[in-house]
């Protein structure tokens, strides 16, 4: 949950949306929120009303860059998230960063956890900007280069050096490199990367990860936002979620003395996301099976081995690629990503160097990295109205590519579903 860089610069936001018209959305910087109470058989009881203004975007930005021949846009945004039972409570853990050189992009994003998140993901954040301005590793091997990035900040943070408590603090990361006209992905956690595409690939290198069990079951409340755009856009996920539950992840985790269970409300039913316990107590506590930093978690097989992907680049089909924390994902699949992106992308603006200090926020003031974690956070607003939860922290970075008027060729490799 955390900021966000752009040629070393950090990039954040924030802000919440109410809808107007399909085709027009604007989000406002406060609302209020109609919040369900139940009893303990979950049956509704009571409505509370609770006015919320929300935080300030840390900061968004979208600019021009030219790599090796290649135009494109590129954009971040980070909002904080908000704990409605303890409004205090809203330091954003969220960090994200783009950097730029004239042969190749880093985009990344890191999602901290535990007390000391917010130090970790932006410790992480200055680690890898300092690898990719300082060196050419990656031109050698790409892979090596990104994997020594998230070795090197966990080997950094869990020197006493750093100054940093990692006992049950860490996060997760993303890293999505351009270089030589090649997508290449690494990642520890559950934080994203997704291509969207008008040519689908002969074979996806990932399958597509569905909302979990309980977002699946809320999707009715933001169901009706999702748009289609003109243009069939196909999303092409490419990089693997590490959740506890995944067979092989869970064989490692039991074989280090961890158990993997969902929490159990006071009427004995299952909640949240499945997360990884020590064998006789109730910590840690994470719902993801691989980080950067979290020495408890490490005992019980939380690993920070990165697993990795590559993809050609293909001029002309690819449009976007969206890199985010799950402060997206958990309100989005990955469909409905890059159709919102694709319905919005044009009719955002362009250039734009902070936050504008607009109290409404809409495609015609803000980059589009600002209006998906906007949306977003409406979903997350929907969700905390049934549940009395919270707003997670949201951060995205959106690169989009220069298109031609590549054909559409539509055939069966659709993805499945899910995605």
């Amino acid at each position: 949950m955390g900021s966000c860089e752009c040629r070393s610069k950090n990039i954040v936001a924030n802000t919440f949306i109410s809808e107007n018209t399909i085709s027009l959305r604007e989000f406002s910087m406060s609302t209020n929120l109609n919040i369900k109470k139940r009893n303990s058989l979950r049956r509704l009881s009571t409505r509370q009303s609770v006015s919320l203004e929300l935080p300030h975007p840390l900061m968004v930005s979208s600019i021009q860059v030219n790599i090796d021949a290649n135009t494109m846009w590129v954009s971040g945004c980070i909002l904080p998230g908000v704990y409605i039972n303890n409004l205090d409570h809203n330091k954003c853990q969220d960090h994200a960063l783009i950097s730029i050189k004239s042969d190749s992009i880093l985009g990344a994003v890191f999602d901290g956890h535990g007390e000391n998140g917010t130090k970790i993901s932006n410790f992480c954040g200055k680690v890898t900007s300092k690898f990719h301005i300082s060196t050419q590793q990656y031109q050698n091997d790409p892979f090596d280069f990104l994997k020594k990035i998230i070795s090197t900040c966990d080997i950094k943070l869990k020197n006493p050096k750093s100054f940093i408590d990692v006992t049950t603090s860490g996060s997760t990361a993303v890293l999505w490199l351009f270089y030589n006209s090649t997508f290449y992905i690494a990642s520890v956690g559950d934080s994203r990367a997704v291509l969207a595409t008008k040519q689908p690939p002969v074979s996806f290198p990932v399958k597509a990860c569905p909302l979990n069990e309980e977002r699946r079951l809320q999707e009715n409340a933001y169901a009706n936002r999702n748009v289609t755009p003109e243009t069939k856009i196909i999303p092409v996920q490419l990089s693997k979620d590490q959740k506890p539950d995944d067979s092989e992840e869970l064989t490692r985790i039991v074989e280090s003395g961890g158990r993997v269970q969902r929490l159990t409300d006071k009427n004995g039913q299952k909640i949240g996301p499945y997360r990884i316990w020590e064998m006789n107590n109730d910590e840690p506590g994470l719902a993801m099976s691989r980080c950067i930093g979290d020495k408890i978690g490490e005992k019980l097989g939380v690993i920070s081995k990165p697993i990795c992907y590559s993809m050609p680049y293909n001029k002309g089909s690819d449009c976007f690629a969206i890199i985010a924390s799950d402060g997206i994902w958990d309100v989005f699949s990955n469909q409905d990503a890059v159709n919102f992106v694709e319905f919005y992308r044009e009719k955002c603006k362009k250039g734009i160097d902070g936050w504008s200090g607009n109290t409404l926020t809409n495609p015609g003031n803000s980059c589009i990295a600002h209006l998906l974690c906007e949306e977003a956070r409406t979903r997350w607003i929907s969700i905390v109205e049934e549940e009395a939860s919270k707003i997670d922290d949201i951060s995205c970075v959106i690169v989009e590519f220069e298109n031609g008027d590549g054909k559409i060729i539509t055939n069966e490799n659709e993805p499945e579903a899910g995605q």
